[in-house]
């Protein structure tokens, strides 16, 4: 992975258009489209943190939860 990574350009040439783009197109995908959700859960989460005991100031408020 690492390989791959240091060198984008080379693997991206070597591999036809169609096999890298639908490689890094899945993970990419759903990292994003989970990386939105949790923002957006954070948002809605984080106001109602705040508004309860103002813990959200804490790194970890899940922590005191556990």
């Amino acid at each position: 992975m690492q390989k791959s990574a240091s060198t984008p350009l080379a693997s991206g040439r070597l591999r036809p258009r169609s096999e890298t783009a639908k490689l890094p197109d899945i993970p990419t995908g759903l990292l994003t489209h989970f990386v939105l959700k949790a923002l957006q859960e954070s948002r809605s989460r984080g106001s109602a943190f705040s508004g309860s005991g103002g813990r959200a100031g804490e790194s970890t408020p899940d922590a005191p939860a556990h």
